[in-house]
Formats: structure tokens, sequence, C-alpha cells
């Protein structure tokens, strides 16, 4: 019982730390479609925090307090979450089918209530009881409205693409959205859906690249999710030539390598053409970032 009193105690002191007056950000006055392009006389470089910040002692994947932890150490950081949906329809956020390694709670998120699932307690990385709830997926909208953050939305599977997007637009999300899909049937569906929206869509070779130029989605509602690893020069090339930006996921093995042997690591693969690392560890891909000189 010490223990987790000492956890929970030290999570909402650092969130509260993190809390007091947050600074609040204009609305992109830009849409995402117009802005977030490569351009080769002015690259530019972006984190995505993976599902907002992850391997954090006393903050949960997926939760609200984390945002704001993240935010803190990157201002500027893309905050990717995972949106499912309970038995009764309610959208939440949750990477996982089930809720036994997150949460307090157990079963399968499809066959829970929203009535039983905020009362569920969730769980860091580490498996330490947190003094948080899952969150809504419209609580999170109308907090990162105002501030103008960035979101990645990972819709998962079971959850209506449909559903998802007219929530967004419902609470004026759309400037401040990148939809994650994984397929090009994925992309075409969630642009034949909207046109005003930017599409995360999985590129990792000059054959998915082909794939997704057969579904007629413009350039500029396109950024590209490269893969785990890096691909052949000409795939870079030929998307930058696009004004396509290149996603890099590095969480896992990149992640772990920079740990080992140091920001060379990212540098490399921003000179390989990588405009947007996917990471575990986002206040490191940050640092890379700005210490890189082309």
């Amino acid at each position: 019982m010490t223990i987790r009193y000492s956890i929970l105690v030290s999570a909402l002191t650092l969130f509260m730390a993190f809390s007091i007056c947050p600074k609040e950000k204009k609305a992109n006055s830009v849409s995402l479609i117009e802005s977030l392009h490569y351009n080769e006389q002015h690259p530019k470089y972006f984190v995505s925090a993976h599902r907002g910040g992850r391997y954090i002692k006393g903050f949960p994947e997926n939760a609200m307090p984390t945002f704001e932890y993240t935010l803190r150490l990157v201002p500027n950081t893309f905050l990717e979450m995972d949106v499912n949906i309970t038995s009764d329809s309610v959208l939440v956020l949750m990477h996982d089918n089930s809720l036994e390694r997150t949460t307090t709670a157990s079963g399968l998120v499809s066959e829970t209530d929203w009535a039983t699932m905020k009362k569920a307690m969730l769980r860091d990385d580490f498996g330490n009881i947190t003094p948080f709830h899952i969150p809504e997926f419209t609580e999170v909208l109308d907090w990162a409205r105002p501030r103008g953050v960035i979101i990645k939305v990972d819709i998962k599977r079971g959850v209506p693409y449909e559903r998802v997007i007219r929530t967004i637009e419902a609470h004026g999300m759309t400037d401040q959205v990148i939809l994650i899909t994984y397929t090009a049937e994925g992309a075409a569906e969630a642009y034949s859906l909207t046109k005003e929206m930017m599409i995360s869509a999985s590129i990792r070779n000059m054959a998915e690249w082909q794939r997704i130029l057969e579904t007629g989605i413009p350039a500029q509602n396109l950024i590209a999710f490269t893969g785990t690893i890096m691909s052949e020069p000409e795939l870079y090339q030929t998307l930058h030539a696009n004004g396509i930006l290149c996603i890099l996921g590095t969480m896992g093995n990149i992640d772990n390598k920079a740990a080992a042997k140091g920001m060379s690591v990212y540098h490399d693969c921003m000179k390989a053409g990588i405009d947007v690392f996917a990471t575990d560890y986002p206040e490191a891909a940050e640092a890379s970032i700005r210490t890189f000189h082309p």
C-alpha cells in the first residue's frame, strides 16, 4: 500500500506542477493541408509522440495528463493517440482491444460500456496504478482545439471511420488532425469522407506509393508513414518531389539504437530523407532536430 500510495502522490504532484496555468495556443490560422508539406528550400522536421507519451513513470499512454506532460517537454510535438469504441458506442482513447494491460478493469473494450469503463484507473507502462481515468475522445478534442495542438488519430479496428471523422468535424478540429490509415483502401475511405483533413498513409516502398496514386488522393492531403526501418532513397526522393513529408516510426529499434549511440542515429535518418519522427522518446528526438545541421 505504501508503494502504491507513493506512486499516486508522485503522479498527482507532477501533473499539478505541469498543469498550472497551461499555455493556451491560438488555433491554427492556416490549415494543415496548406502548411504541412515538404519544402526543399526550407525543410522542417517534426516529432510525433507515440500514444501521446510512453515509458514515463506515473503517466499512462493515451491519457490527458500525459499529453500535458509531453507538451511541456516538447511544446510543438504532434500527439498520436488511439481511438477505440465502447459497447455503447462511446469513443474513447485505448490502444489495446482489452483493458487489462493499461487499466484496473478487465474484458474487451468492445464488450464494456462507458459507465463501467470510466470508473477504471489507468496504469502506466510499468504496470503502476495511476490516479487518472480513460478519456473520452470528445474531451481530448475540446482540450486540443484552443491550444492549437496537432493530433494524429489512429482509428482502431472495428471503429467506424465516419463516426470518428464526423466527431472531429463537430468539434472544429479538422485543421488540427492527421488521420492514420494503414492501407490504400483505408486512406481512400478516409478521403471519401473528408477532403479537409490530412491523411497519414502507409507508403513503405514504391509499390505502396503506386497504390496510393491509384486512389486519386491529392498529394496535399497526404503525409507518408514509411515504416519502422529505413527505405530506399528513391522512395523519399519521390515523396519529397510530390511535396509529401516522410514519417519514420522510430519507436522500438531506432529509438533504442539512438539511446545507445547518440543523436547521430536520428541525424542520419534526417539526412536520408526523414521529416517526422514517430517516437516513444519525443524529448530526445526533438533535441536531435535542434542540433541537426544538413
